[in-house]
């Protein structure tokens, strides 16, 4: 009849429509799939320890660190964040928050790996080591790294590493620099905005045979060397764009 050709129609039209809305949020889904599932951990509320956040984290998770005094770790994992309490907070413009404080040094050992918002206090060895091949995309951010017995920042950051907007301040012992960067033939690293004062050396040292990089807007006082200092040598020192950085007292030459 024409009533029961019509009914039929109309749950075809029905069936069709559910299969195209399944197939659209299907779609959507593996689209959003990285952000959907990416998980906040929290140390030491659902872990004790940041190591053993690293191990149960997944590529794309955060890992909120309270405030405290926290042995770091080695991540050996692609595209994670580490935050503590400050991550978002510039310590040469305003003030923190209590700190969470690291007792050594992170070592990153895997591709996009974040740090940001601790604080580096009184240590013997450097804040970070990112002399893995696959440490590419690191990030630097808004630390503390205060009175070291040791260059502050000492690393061989790969391609495309940031270090930024951190306080590097009261570096101690013989021939320390602020920050020590120790790689040659890596391209796209980004030093910016930090503040490096009281060293025992230079305030900002780097390699040979770099390509492409950027540093910008860094304030660096008070070192018995070069504020800013390229490795001595016949390779030359690439392509590097050093802008708007300010240099204070530096008792050999500016730069």
């Amino acid at each position: 009849t024409a009533a029961g050709y019509f009914n039929e129609s109309i749950e075809r039209s029905i069936r069709i429509m559910k299969t195209r809305v399944t197939s659209l949020t299907c779609a959507v889904l593996l689209c959003a799939w990285p952000s959907a599932f990416a998980a906040d951990i929290n140390v030491p509320g659902d872990y004790a320890t940041i190591a053993e956040a690293v191990t149960a984290a997944s590529a794309g998770d955060t890992i909120w660190v309270a405030a405290g005094t926290y042995a770091p770790a080695t991540i050996t994992k692609a595209n994670l964040t580490i935050n503590g309490p400050n991550y978002n907070i510039n310590p040469n413009k305003a003030t923190r928050v209590p700190e969470a404080f690291s007792t050594g040094t992170f070592v990153i050992q895997a591709d996009s790996v974040t740090i940001q918002g601790f604080s580096f206090e009184g240590l013997s060895v450097t804040a970070i080591n990112t002399a893995s091949a696959a440490a590419t995309n690191f990030t630097f951010a808004r630390n503390r790294v205060c009175n070291s017995t040791t260059t502050a920042i000492s690393t061989a950051p790969k391609n495309y590493s940031v270090i930024t907007e951190n306080l590097v301040e009261n570096v101690l012992g013989v021939n320390n620099s602020g920050i020590n960067v120790l790689t040659s033939g890596v391209v796209g690293v980004k030093i910016t905005y930090n503040v490096i004062r009281n060293t025992n050396y230079a305030g900002l040292q780097f390699s040979l045979n770099v390509h492409d990089w950027l540093i910008a807007g860094n304030h660096i006082s008070n070192t018995p060397r070069q504020g800013i200092n390229c490795g001595s040598g016949t390779a030359g020192c690439g392509e590097i764009f050093i802008v708007g950085n300010i240099i204070d007292n530096a008792s050999y030459n500016n730069e």
